[in-house]
């Protein structure tokens, strides 16, 4: 699998004077990020800033997020990027769970733009290095963090890389917020391609007439529309090559010819790179979400081999003998696994499902088991066919 800074340097080299961010008559190219995103890293090495250090971006979605984010990357560091429209409570949460070094907003960056020079190169990184966070809206509670490495931004590439050629110079429409994790992932994808990106706002995106009208004037060839938004959006511009989707069911969509294609995507949060997907060929009553290829085992991979893994950390504190409550409240982030083998568990038991694993890690988690008895009793297990039928 190949580095995704690599790739990045291999574009900006080839096309430094191609436009990377259009946002009406403001636009940035290849070239003039790699020139702010170089201050940015001479910035952070002055500082002190490096592996497993964090970076607070505060920005807007404009021209110059993506600098910022690099800037960081070229550091070896990490980053959370958030929109500054994000409540100030939440801002500061974060940057404190996070214990954040710098916290890079507009006054920071314009400071830097002024009085920094570019440093070239960046610096090399392992794939289990830390490398951004990702943390939920804060709706229901405190917000929520995920913490990704290195490996899954090489990874995030490679699930779209077969499609390089094919979506080389497309004009695409950037649509994410820069709170989710979607943003990271189209900033990847669409800077390995060597796309342009042209701007998408909230406001138009919930302005039909304006989109639809954006989308044909700009000459976009792909662009992100949730389904319910296809649904509605019958006649597409002519320009249009692709339309991805996902988030919510995808049946019934599909264009006339195949053009536009749509293509039905699955990621999350959690693995921070495109999980499932696939080509929808007809209208199908139940839509495929995607085919797995090595992608899709990246989450079991992170969880089994990283040092970052927060399932992995539980696991092999609760083997040193201490109590979930223990491991958890030392916890700054959220370990899925744990509530999800406690409803994984009440679900089996409700449907007649026996599922030893999960009985034997909900053992250890829940009923005070120790792990030495879980282990005895599930090789003690009469052997038998593993099928429910």
């Amino acid at each position: 699998m190949g580095r995704y800074l690599e790739r990045v340097f291999e574009v900006i080299r080839s096309e430094a004077d191609r436009p990377l961010f259009v946002d009406g008559d403001q636009s940035i190219t290849y070239g003039e990020v790699e020139q702010e995103s170089g201050k940015i890293y001479r910035y952070l090495r002055s500082k002190g800033i490096g592996k497993e250090d964090f970076v607070q971006i505060i920005v807007k979605k404009d021209i110059h997020f993506y600098s910022c984010m690099l800037g960081v990357w070229r550091a070896g560091a990490a980053f959370v990027i958030n929109d500054a429209s994000y409540p100030k409570e939440r801002l500061e949460f974060i940057g404190k769970d996070l214990q954040a070094k710098i916290v890079l907003d507009k006054p920071l960056f314009e400071k830097i733009m002024a009085e920094q020079e570019p440093l070239s190169g960046y610096e090399e990184t392992d794939p289990h290095d830390a490398c951004y966070a990702v943390y939920t809206s804060g709706s229901t509670g405190n917000p929520k963090g995920v913490l990704h490495e290195y490996g899954n931004l090489d990874q995030s590439m490679e699930s779209f890389f077969p499609m390089a050629q094919e979506y080389l110079h497309y004009r695409n429409g950037f649509v994410p917020p820069l709170n989710f994790v979607a943003s990271i992932l189209e900033s990847v994808v669409s800077t390995a391609c060597a796309m342009t990106n042209f701007m998408v706002s909230g406001e138009m995106l919930r302005d039909y007439n304006a989109l639809t009208k954006f989308i044909a004037e700009e000459k976009l060839d792909r662009i992100y529309l949730p389904p319910s938004y296809i649904r509605i959006y019958k006649k597409p511009a002519e320009c249009l090559k692709v339309v991805q989707t996902g988030s919510e069911p995808a049946n019934g969509l599909y264009y006339e010819g195949g053009i536009p294609e749509i293509v039905n995507t699955y990621s999350m949060s959690e693995a921070g790179f495109c999980v499932l997907r696939t080509i929808l060929d007809r209208a199908y009553d139940v839509a495929p979400v995607g085919f797995s290829g090595l992608a899709g085992m990246g989450d079991l991979i992170v969880t089994c081999l990283s040092q970052h893994s927060r399932n992995r950390y539980v696991g092999e504190h609760i083997g040193k003998g201490e109590t979930i409550e223990q491991v958890l409240g030392g916890m700054k982030m959220v370990a899925e696994g744990v509530p999800t083998c406690k409803s994984t568990k009440a679900l089996a038991d409700k449907l007649g499902v026996e599922m030893p694993i999960v009985n034997a890690v909900h053992a250890l988690l829940f009923e005070g088991k120790n792990v030495d008895d879980v282990i005895k009793e599930m090789w003690g297990r009469e052997l038998k066919t593993e099928v429910w039928e």
